[in-house]
């Protein structure tokens, strides 16, 4: 109705006819020079017919023009490829918005797959150069972006697809090992590298619920919900990140830091102290708790933690380190205490204790020096043990 209205019109309008068949030619000229293999000049053709009024609410125009930018885009040789397969997923789509009578449906649907990968190819190369570049912002940044900007458009592609061109989307992204879960993760991460947090996030969630095989899709999902003090939210996606990766100690690690950051020193004790008992043969979550014990004041918890992580490894060079420094520092203290006391006989006792600790300090201190002897603090640790200690020998051999 809306067309011999039009047709109506121009008969009325003698002259009017002329642009519009001129246009309609373009249009042919652009689909035979598509047949000849006139790549260029279908592409002129087609771009002046879809700009013009008379042919550009046309579905046919539409479909043409996205079957002549998938044909430029699908060569690799041209500079303009880029934007070639972002014309060809515009002219796409919107023949497909056109086509209410769905002339063009399965062509358009088989022209929209195409498409699909094209984008796909750019974003991952963009993708590459990125992370190449991922010390440098300012060379790293404007590749984040335009791998946000061209998986958008892929994602967009992929859902106006028919069910069984989506299963073979993923079948190929599946056999180029890009499944869709990890795109969904590279979507996210490049969002978040450019600020756009809840693209990010909603990118995320994609990708965890697709079974993403990537820890780091729960880690930085939990960084960005921590940010926005969801710290609860936060430890709720990274113990699901540990159900699916067991194995993987980021995820914890990622959760402990996290309210090591937020100062919820009482929640981190707590979940320290679980993943401890629960993972003995990973002596660092000890360690940390002991460490935390240490700032505390709580020296006796932290000396027997130390003890136990040396009972099971006597090399363990952290705690070799922390429990010979503990106990130094208790020397140092009643040594200092020593040298202020006027009472000669109170000295006396405070220098007793001092040497009392300085030589528990000692064996350990000795091993922690002799896995890092280019530690310059135990070194002159040692010095002072060996002085006060009268051990000139010992001394001696460290200078």
């Amino acid at each position: 109705m809306h067309f011999a209205k039009r047709l109506a019109i121009a008969a009325l309008v003698g002259g009017m006819m002329l642009p519009v068949m001129a246009q309609k030619s373009k249009r042919t000229d652009a689909i035979m020079f598509l047949r000849e293999g006139k790549v260029d000049q279908a592409l002129q053709a087609i771009d002046a017919a879809s700009q013009h009024p008379s042919t550009h609410e046309d579905p046919k125009t539409w479909h043409y023009k996205a079957k002549i930018y998938v044909t430029a885009a699908s060569d690799t040789s041209r500079p303009n490829g880029e934007a070639l397969a972002v014309g060809a997923y515009e002219a796409v789509k919107r023949a497909m918005e056109l086509d209410h009578r769905g002339k063009f449906r399965g062509e358009n649907q088989q022209l929209l797959m195409q498409t699909t990968f094209l984008l796909l190819n750019h974003a991952i190369a963009h993708y590459n150069d990125a992370i190449t570049h991922l010390k440098d912002s300012a060379q790293a940044q404007p590749h984040f972006q335009k791998t946000a900007d061209l998986l958008e458009k892929f994602f967009d592609a992929y859902q106006s697809l028919h069910p069984k061109a989506q299963e073979l989307v993923d079948a190929n992204l599946m056999k180029s090992q890009l499944p869709r879960p990890l795109l969904y993760f590279y979507a996210g991460y490049s969002a978040q590298q450019i600020g756009k947090n809840e693209a990010a996030k909603k990118y995320y969630q994609d990708a965890i619920a697709a079974e993403v095989k990537e820890p780091l899709a729960y880690i930085f999902y939990a960084e960005l919900l921590a940010k926005e003090d969801s710290l609860q939210k936060a430890s709720e996606v990274l113990a699901q990140g540990r159900k699916r990766f067991p194995d993987n100690t980021n995820l914890m690690d990622t959760e402990l830091r996290l309210y090591q950051d937020a100062g919820k020193t009482d929640e981190l004790m707590k979940r320290l102290k679980k993943v401890a008992a629960e993972h003995p043969e990973e002596p660092r979550y000890a360690l940390y708790l002991a460490g935390l014990y240490e700032k505390q004041g709580n020296v006796d918890s932290a000396q027997a933690i130390y003890q136990k992580v040396l009972a099971a490894d006597p090399e363990n060079e952290l705690a070799n380190y922390n429990l010979g420094i503990l106990y130094f520092n208790k020397g140092v203290e009643f040594y200092n205490q020593s040298i202020k006391e006027r009472d000669l006989k109170k000295a006396g006792k405070l220098d007793k204790k001092a040497k009392s600790w300085f030589a528990k300090a000692e064996p350990y201190l000795e091993k922690a020096y002799s896995q890092n002897p280019k530690d310059q603090y135990l070194k002159r640790a040692l010095k002072k043990i060996y002085l006060l200690l009268g051990k000139a020998d010992k001394l001696s051999k460290l200078k």
